[in-house]
């Protein structure tokens, strides 16, 4: 059966996904990925894990592929949104990559984040858009930004490991914060601001449209085709209401992930507001909508690892559920996880 892979960059793993014609998944790989807080609200990545991660789960769905007698017929890509890496002449990365619930850049939205650049971006000011992080390196590191040839999304930087492009699709550069919305093309006004030039920033391309082929190397490190095309995407939460099938008025789609989102689809645009945020459509045309909550699932994730895993218990409100010092019931513990 011919098959295509659906790669997911997240925040905590990468996933490859196999899927036929028939919507069924014939392979499935994960891989986890390490998240660091060298401070309080900062939160970075080694951007090599993001490569890593990438060839060991492209690895994996490819033996499985292989042994049930699947033909691959393209990758596709999605990711976590608004986090960024930037890059030296050699394209390896001068620090670790800032992620998109990185909230150091607090002093910066209070000086960025005007009527303009919300217009421009469509975008209300907050920490998460790489916009403001960008203008936080721009004043403690500015040696980075000089330094940087490129500056990357997740999506760019896979692109170019695969195939030697270094490319985004335009719903995948629009949550930077960065991508003027009305031309979806990125914002000189807004580049300016954070001391960046057009050249730095990846090459645009449709949701949809093919970035590169994957490179002989590629090939045989994952065991995939040479050649193979490597397909556009979208940030996670659009794709994630695309696979929904939220492409039309009337639909939404409600995402419990690391973070929490709720979406539209716009087949005509919006304008800006401070109710909403507005995304470049994984469909290639119109906008997403979103409502967003940065701590979903991660907060949960940090009250299991913080108390759950602790060997000393919380006490109990209600000893006939969990009396000490016997270990927590199995409906507790399905509760944690």
């Amino acid at each position: 059966m011919d098959v295509v892979i659906g790669i997911d960059a997240s925040t905590t793993g990468t996933k490859a996904v196999a899927f036929g014609p028939d919507g069924q998944v014939h392979a499935l790989a994960r891989a986890a990925i390490d998240r660091h807080s060298p401070e309080p609200t900062w939160h970075e990545q080694d951007a090599e894990q993001w490569w890593d991660s990438t060839l060991d789960v492209l690895t994996g769905a490819a033996g499985e592929l292989a042994e049930a007698g699947h033909t691959v017929r393209a990758i596709g890509i999605t990711h976590q949104r608004e986090s960024f890496v930037c890059l030296d002449e050699q394209l390896q990365p001068l620090r670790p990559a800032m992620l998109w619930l990185d909230a150091r850049a607090g002093a910066q939205v209070e000086r960025l984040g005007d009527d303009t650049a919300h217009r421009i971006s469509g975008k209300p000011p907050s920490t998460t858009p790489s916009f403001y992080k960008l203008g936080w390196l721009a004043d403690h590191e500015p040696e980075t930004l000089t330094a940087a040839r490129h500056v990357a999304d997740v999506h760019a930087f896979l692109s170019h490991r695969l195939t030697g492009t270094l490319a985004t699709s335009t719903a995948s550069a629009d949550p930077m914060g960065l991508v003027d919305m009305s031309t979806n093309d990125w914002s000189e006004e807004l580049l300016t601001r954070v001391g960046l030039r057009r050249e730095q920033m990846p090459a645009l391309v449709p949701p949809g449209g093919v970035v590169g082929h994957l490179t002989a190397q590629v090939a045989q490190l994952t065991g995939l085709p040479e050649g193979l095309p490597v397909v556009a995407g979208a940030g996670d939460g659009q794709s994630g209401g695309l696979g929904a099938g939220v492409s039309r008025k009337g639909l939404a789609y409600l995402s419990l992930g690391t973070s929490i989102t709720l979406g539209v689809h716009a087949a005509e645009g919006a304008d800006a507001s401070w109710d909403y945020r507005l995304l470049g459509s994984p469909l290639g045309e119109g906008v997403t909508i979103e409502g967003f909550i940065n701590s979903g699932a991660l907060s949960v994730a940090w009250f299991r690892k913080a108390f759950a895993g602790r060997s000393q218990r919380i006490r109990p409100t209600s000893r006939s559920c969990w009396p000490r010092p016997r270990p927590v019931p199995a409906a507790c513990a399905t509760c944690l996880t």
